[in-house]
């Protein structure tokens, strides 16, 4: 017990959330423990052409976009090529999470022309 409080930092809630795991995992069938460490992440999309990124949907961008690991390059190419951003503008985002905000207010606001555009057609028909 000692070592927990010590590896916690001291923390109570770290070593009661750890004690709670302990006894979950002593009665979870270990099947389940197996799935549960053996899950694995989905396959990151890689984007090699224009036409593939113009084809992806909001869901596949989105998580381009969010991922840590998707380079600032890739990021730029999105908002160039998928939403027309000018390559000039591209000065204007000094950092990286500024544009990941950036394309995630265009991704939210193309989803948004989408769902409004369905719904005009529906009471065009």
């Amino acid at each position: 017990m000692a070592a927990l409080i010590e590896v916690s930092g001291g923390k109570e809630e770290v070593v009661s959330a750890i004690g709670e795991l302990a006894t979950f995992l002593a009665k979870a069938p270990i099947s389940e423990i197996e799935k549960l460490v053996s899950r694995r992440q989905p396959e990151r999309k890689r984007v090699s052409s224009r036409e593939e990124l113009e084809s992806l949907r909001f869901e596949d961008i989105e998580g381009i976009v969010r991922d840590p690991e998707t380079p600032r390059k890739l990021l730029e190419a999105i908002a160039v090529l998928r939403f027309g951003v000018p390559i000039g503008s591209m000065r204007s985002f000094s950092n990286i999470s500024i544009l990941r905000e950036k394309l995630i207010t265009l991704i939210e606001n193309e989803r948004a022309h989408t769902v409004i555009e369905a719904a005009a057609r529906r009471g065009v028909d």
